[in-house]
């Protein structure tokens, strides 16, 4: 699913040709045009938009997991591996020396 996701994403943005630098350019004269009329709450939402594209700011997602202590092996492995998804994804976008700040999911198969 991830895959046929990716192809897609790339042919549009190779028929819209539309990417990040486009993304960041627009932000940045959002950003640059909330200065200039003094909208604080522009610049911010420019400012988070900016920080979103980078991938400096992410929007949690909360996985509630109650009693995992009934949970099957099967299940619990499931969980590790959705959670090792979502950080391969997250890496990623970032760029190679770019390093994740916030703590990486320690889950056992157990």
């Amino acid at each position: 699913m991830q895959a046929s996701r990716e192809v897609v994403t790339k042919k549009v943005q190779e028929v819209m040709q539309y990417g990040i630098t486009e993304a960041m350019d627009e932000a940045m004269q959002a950003f640059s045009m909330a200065i200039e009329v003094r909208a604080p709450a522009a610049m911010v939402a420019a400012a988070q938009l900016r920080a979103k594209l980078q991938g400096l700011l992410v929007d949690k997602k909360e996985i509630a997991v109650t009693q995992m202590a009934s949970m099957t092996p099967t299940d619990k492995q499931l969980l590790l591996d959705a959670a090792n998804q979502a950080l391969a994804e997250r890496k990623a976008l970032l760029a190679p020396d770019q390093p994740i700040t916030d703590i990486e999911p320690k889950l056992s198969s157990n």
